[in-house]
This record gives structure tokens, sequence and C-alpha cells, in this order.
């Protein structure tokens, strides 16, 4: 060997969502030896039209409960919110899952009823069971229609209005290629956003090249039907849908 040691190679870990929250997963992996790569596919920007959102909550009051479809839609309706005097909110507050009723708790919107996994089927029937018949959902503009369609096959009334967007972010496509030149261990998803954009912007050839060796680790069962939708076999989820709970997975998983 002369000279030479022998290295060895740490996990590479690609991160797909904005920064800032890539930045509360990057700690642990850190510590389980990944090699971190930022490249978000995705960025959060303010709605097309803040009127339909105005517009729910200058009439908060027609509304039994307000479910929240995410931590950004916690953000964004909060903005406007307290910008509109901070109408009362309906007694029932409901949220997809443990991340965003954390977000709902930082600023003390009281505690929210959650599933125990994230189904529609199993969040209407929560709702049904306060007795809720009008439901205000703000959401991304690309929300998923599986939460309003079974609320409104049992007559609720379903306002889902647009807070935000979620759109391509084309700056970390450099970082990706990048990684890709050697091998990627894991590439993390929050969300099914970042899994869309990144076959879009990468390809779908050059994806699939990717996860013959790459593993894709999902936040929960959302993201991962989304991955399996475009051939992702090999997939880690979360067992809790918070980014706390994927990193714990992934770093599980490269041990």
């Amino acid at each position: 060997m002369g000279n030479s040691r022998a290295r060895i190679s740490r996990p590479v870990v690609v991160l797909t969502q904005p920064r800032r929250r890539s930045l509360r997963m990057a700690e642990p992996l850190a510590r389980a030896g990944a090699r971190l790569v930022f490249a978000p596919m995705i960025r959060i920007a303010p709605p097309r039209s803040y009127a339909a959102l105005d517009r729910a909550i200058k009439n908060l009051g027609r509304y039994d409960a307000l479910v929240f479809a995410s931590q950004n839609s916690v953000e964004f309706f909060l903005r406007r919110w307290r910008k509109m005097g901070r109408p009362a909110l309906p007694d029932a507050l409901f949220a997809v899952g443990p991340g965003t009723a954390r977000a709902m708790r930082s600023h003390a919107l009281g505690r929210a009823v959650i599933p125990k996994t994230f189904r529609a089927e199993q969040l209407a029937r929560l709702i049904l069971r306060a007795g809720a018949r009008r439901v205000l959902l703000p959401r991304a503009r690309e929300g998923r229609e599986e939460l309003p369609r079974v609320l409104r096959s049992h007559r609720v009334s379903v306002a889902a209005v647009e807070a935000y967007q979620t759109l391509p972010d084309p700056t970390g496509l450099p970082k990706l290629k990048a990684a890709a030149k050697n091998e990627i261990t894991v590439v993390a998803f929050t969300s099914g956003s970042a899994v869309k954009s990144l076959f879009s912007q990468l390809g779908s050839a050059r994806c699939r090249r990717m996860f013959r060796h790459a593993k894709a680790a999902s936040i929960g069962p959302v993201t991962s039907a989304e991955l399996r939708l475009r051939g992702v076999r090999r997939i880690i989820e979360a067992p809790e849908a918070t980014l706390e709970s994927l990193a714990r997975r992934i770093a599980s998983a490269l041990s």
C-alpha cells in the first residue's frame, strides 16, 4: 500500500426540503457520520392572491372547525389572521400530524386534535365525531383532495383555501447533480411536492438510475406513495411524521 491509507467513505444524505427545515435534521445525521448535501427541490411562497384566505378569516364565525394541513399553513394563516385583528377562532382545531400540531402550540393556538396516522379517512372521522359541518382548510395551492372529498361525501361543507404555494426550487439541482457523480446513500423527502420536483427537474431516467443504489427516506405514507408512483421501491419511512423522527430513522438506517 506504500504511504496510502485506506479511507472509509462517509454515507451521503441529500436533503431536498428548504434549507431552514433541513437544518433541523442536520445534527442527528451528522452525529451518525453522514455527509449532508443541501439540495432544496422546493421553495415556499405566498399565495397568488390573499383574497380567498382573507375572506375566510373575516368569516371565521361561520366555521365549526379549523383544520391545518401543514406547518406552512399554520404560519401563513396566522400572518393574515394577526393582520386582520385576530378574529375568534373556531373551538375545534385539527392538525394533520404532530409536526403541524407542534407549530400550532408554538403560537399558543391551544390543543389540536390529530389522527394517529395521517389518513384522510381517519382525520375525517375525528372531524365528524366533533360534529363539525362547516370546515375551513388553509393549505397549499396544490393541496391533496382526499380529505375534502371524504368530508364532502358526508355532507360537510369544506372551504379549502390557498394559504401558500409550493414551487420548484432550481437552486438545488446543481448540488444534487454534483452529489450524484459519487454514490448517494439516502435522499430524504418531507413532502410529495419535493418528490415531484426532483423527478421533474432531474428527469425520470436519471432518478431511476440514482435510486438503483440510493434509498429514499420519506416523512410519511403520503410522501411514500408519491415515490412508489414513480417506481421507487427502496423506501425507509419515519414512524412519526416529524423532521426529528425522519432524521432518527435515517440515522438508524445508516448504522
